[in-house]
């Protein structure tokens, strides 16, 4: 899930905000209006890849020349999950004084694109949308493939809409309620990509997945191993690296491991220190993100390749004995090992060695915890 810092994803956007299952887009519009207008952002938060708390409050609500709900004083809050699916939170809160007529527009749209076609590839045969079919709690965005599959987006809700405007461009569903002073309005939603393990029956709620996904990233960092430094921000480069890792992992019999062992190397020959290497460029935000992240992402990736490349370099020469005659002393890493890698050397300094922040020239190695 990938959207803007206020939890949407907004009609033609060029970001490639989406829902995807297997490179392909099953949620290419997700907006939230509260009484007919977007919410302002207060906070949003995504450092748990799995999670993301979303923190908006309301402006003005005028009818005619009636203020009916001052700014600010809705507390609206969007806590969002991912597993097989993705479910949703929306809390309303009434801090006014009086009873407040609440009421959320959730519009949805799905074009099922294929990431390269996100990109600006142009598809080999077309598909045809097929028009949205509403159910008792919610609606189903389908869509029949150039490649004849099938393809459909369920989107559910915890409380049946007072109204569903179905269109191709985009199906958004009403939902209002009366709140009194101090009360909350909450609704949860799930939206369920074909060939989901939802769809084969399985049913959780937002709280059970919370509750089995925080056991289960906590199991992994358990079980990971530990690099640390004496680099504050290289040491979160490699902790968001690692959390991006778990993120990215699917279960599967015949998954591929993270670190690779050449088919030359005999059997039981210490694996290549690639997975340290997949965890920075791995670095993304999984449910919330905006380009100033993407762009300190690609920063900490830029300072950091050189690094792991020295790491590889590092790794063969132990292996073969060192046998080219370059000295090492205790703990210490070459120049020549710290140059980048070619093709990763983009705004790299002249002098031919990223900028890591004190960790450039001769300097410490990684320690292991």
């Amino acid at each position: 899930m990938h959207s803007n810092l206020e939890g949407n994803i907004g009609a033609g956007n060029t970001s490639g905000f989406g829902l995807y299952l297997d490179d392909t887009r099953f949620l290419s519009v997700f907006e939230l209006k509260v009484n007919g207008r977007p919410p302002l952002l207060l906070s949003s938060v995504a450092d748990r890849d799995y999670m993301a708390h979303i923190e908006l409050t309301n402006v003005d609500v005028w009818e005619g020349d009636t203020l009916l709900i001052p700014q600010e004083t809705l507390s609206i809050r969007r806590v969002r999950s991912i597993k097989n699916a993705l479910y949703e939170r929306i809390r309303v809160k009434n801090y006014n004084g009086f009873e407040t007529l609440v009421e959320l527009e959730i519009s949805v749209a799905a074009d099922f694109l294929h990431m390269f076609e996100v990109r600006g590839q142009r598809p080999a045969r077309k598909g045809k949308h097929l028009m949205p079919k509403t159910t008792e709690s919610g609606v189903k965005l389908a869509y029949l493939g150039g490649d004849n599959v099938f393809r459909e987006s369920t989107v559910e809700f915890s409380i049946p809409p007072d109204e569903i405007i179905v269109g191709l461009d985009k199906t958004t569903a009403k939902l209002s309620a009366v709140v009194s002073p101090g009360g909350e309005f909450e609704v949860d939603l799930k939206v369920i990509p074909s060939g989901s393990v939802e769809t084969d029956g399985a049913t959780f709620t937002l709280d059970q997945v919370k509750e089995e996904l925080s056991a289960s990233y906590s199991e992994w960092e358990t079980q990971s191993a530990r690099v640390t430094t004496d680099n504050e921000l290289f040491n979160k480069v490699l902790e968001r690296g690692m959390k991006d890792l778990r993120a990215l992992s699917r279960p599967h019999a015949e998954s591929p491991p993270l670190a690779e062992t050449s088919p030359d190397e005999p059997v039981g020959s210490p694996p290549r220190p690639r997975a340290l290497h997949s965890a920075v460029k791995g670095l993304r935000c999984t449910l919330c993100s905006s380009p100033w992240r993407q762009r300190q992402a690609e920063k900490a990736t830029r300072q950091t390749s050189g690094l792991f490349t020295s790491a590889a370099a590092l790794h063969d020469m132990m292996l073969n004995g060192i046998e080219s005659g370059t000295s090492l002393a205790r703990n210490r890493l070459p120049n020549s090992l710290l140059r980048p890698h070619p093709h990763t050397a983009e705004g790299v300094e002249d002098r031919g060695r990223p900028d890591l922040g004190g960790l450039s020239g001769d300097t410490d190695c990684l320690k292991a915890a």
